[in-house]
């Protein structure tokens, strides 16, 4: 008779029911069972082992499909049975017998050191009369007697052998610490000694004796996944672009040649509804001087880096809003433990329109891109990226989300042996009786071309765009190549340069204020700034 959970398992059948099925969602997996079970007329009891304790218990189900359509069965019960097993492996039986080890020696040393202590005693006890008298000799004739000397050199000798040995039984005593400091972390990053082990026990009853597929799941935590891609530059136009699958479960079990599905659903999210707050808004009238004054704020974006980003963790995978099921196509094991398995999801090859360009507003180094467009059928997920380009590794970065059909941009590094720098120069002319203050900007670029080669590429520069009809932007001068601003303010300057080539490229615009405006020139982000 065998007890499990409290339940006898006589006349009952005993099922393995191999992992199936593993559904990876943000922080939790659902886990499907099957096995073939036979069965008896009457009530069944129907245990299935080595199942993760901590499973939910809430989230158990199971179903049996019959082969004979005269037979029919109902579920009475399904519910999770969990023992506590003792059971000790080879590393935690040698840290423990080191343990035992280092306990004897600790308590050794410490007996050694009290007989130490209590000699040291007897010594001091002896001793105290001879060291007394030939004080009272020094006292009463202002020196000590030769013949005191041996009695002196026999208490100074034993006083350091006392010492010394003291010393080192205290350096044994630290060593023997140490020591079972790294055992005790060994063993706190080992399993437990005792341990849980689970079990779901499922109670039916039966009209007739058969046999029938059994099917059951279970939601388990412990467990997430996270995204991560890589791109490879296979020539000027093609990019192999792989999508990997980092799973990490401590649930207990191993996912033994398991079909995988990943998912992006985030149930720890749940499904409440939060009411808004509610926003006070307090209103009030201008004063006549805010009314004669219009002082100017300058809206941007603080960009920190040209390329693509790092992030010290992967982030949650983002799927736009609309859930995303990623299946394996082959399948895979997966052991329970600490350690992250990088599973490959998916393989594309996109076609990529490559260019080099340059904002020297940022960055005065010029960087190789390709603008790729997603046309695969499914999304490409938020996550880090490795970026591969001729076979070398040229660095890591992150991807924001890109639904199909949409265009994303990817990094492959800097050209260095194009060297650019940027000057800005600002002339203030105050406003007079009959003229608007004007603000002249005046942007140089200097290029020089160490390649050895014709390169061709393209710079982004920017003016500021007015919302106010109270202040005015014109451009004096556009370099040679330079497309018109666009309503954002952009302009994009094609550049060509021979090797060895230096140019210099200058775009010039002015800002126009009536006189009830409020402006500082400053405000604009314009790298190295001369003022005039």
């Amino acid at each position: 008779m065998a007890e499990t959970g409290g339940f006898n398992m006589t006349d009952n059948y005993y099922m393995e029911g191999p992992i199936k099925t593993v559904t990876v969602s943000e922080d939790e997996a659902n886990i499907c069972r099957e096995g073939t079970v036979t069965w008896e007329k009457g009530p069944v009891n129907i245990f299935i082992r080595n199942v993760s304790p901590c499973l939910i218990d809430q989230s158990l189900w199971a179903e049996v499909q019959c082969k004979d359509i005269e037979t029919h069965l109902e579920i009475g019960s399904v519910r999770a049975v969990r023992n506590i097993i003792k059971e000790e492996t080879l590393q935690e039986k040698k840290i423990l017998e080191n343990l035992e080890t280092l306990s004897k020696e600790l308590f050794s040393l410490k007996h050694k050191k009290e007989r130490l202590d209590l000699y040291r005693y007897t010594v001091e006890k002896a001793f105290a009369p001879t060291i007394e008298e030939i004080l009272e000799k020094i006292l009463l004739d202002g020196s000590m007697p030769e013949s005191y000397t041996p009695q002196i050199d026999m208490i100074l000798e034993e006083i350091y052998r006392y010492y010394l040995e003291n010393f080192a039984i205290t350096e044994e005593q630290k060593l023997c610490y140490r020591k079972l400091k790294k055992y005790e972390n060994e063993m706190a990053f080992n399993p437990s000694l005792l341990h849980k082990q689970g079990g779901i026990l499922i109670s039916m009853e039966a009209n007739k004796e058969g046999v029938g597929l059994l099917r059951c799941g279970y939601k388990l935590p412990c467990t997430q996944w996270r995204p991560q891609h890589e791109a490879h530059m296979t020539d000027e136009e093609k990019i192999l672009f792989i999508t990997h699958g980092v799973v990490w479960q401590n649930t207990g079990e191993d996912w033994n040649d398991v079909e995988l599905i990943l998912s992006t659903a985030r149930p720890s999210l749940g499904l409440n509804i939060v009411n808004p707050g509610t926003d006070e808004l307090h209103l009030r009238k201008k004063t006549p001087y805010e009314r004669k004054k219009i002082e100017v704020m300058v809206r941007d974006y603080t960009v920190s880096k040209t390329s693509i980003s790092m992030s010290s963790e992967p982030p949650v995978p983002s799927d736009g809003g609309e859930t995303q099921f990623y299946r394996v196509p082959e399948k895979v094991k997966i052991p329970s433990g600490r350690k992250p398995h990088i599973i490959e999801v998916n393989k594309i090859e996109f076609t990529g329109k490559k260019e080099i360009i340059a904002v020297p507003e940022l960055d005065n180094k010029l960087y190789l891109r390709s603008l790729v467009k997603n046309t695969g059928t499914v999304p490409v997920l938020a996550g880090p990226i490795s970026l591969h380009r001729e076979k070398a590794f040229v660095g890591k970065g992150d991807l924001n989300f890109t639904p199909s059909g949409a265009d994303f941009y990817l990094w492959w590094g800097s050209e260095d042996l194009v060297r650019l720098e940027r000057y800005a120069e600002i002339k203030d002319e105050q406003a007079t009786l009959l003229q608007k203050r004007k603000v002249h900007y005046n942007v140089n670029l200097y290029i020089i071309n160490l390649t050895g080669q014709t390169v061709s590429f393209k710079i982004q520069e920017r003016i500021p765009v007015s919302e106010l009809e109270q202040i005015y932007i014109s451009v004096a001068e556009l370099p040679e190549g330079a497309e018109k601003p666009d309503k954002n303010g952009f302009i994009f300057i094609d550049v060509t340069m021979a090797p060895d080539e230096e140019k210099k490229l200058s775009l010039s615009y002015i800002v126009e204020l009536d006189k009830e405006v409020v402006y500082r020139p400053h405000d604009v982000h314009m790298g190295k700034v001369v003022t005039c």
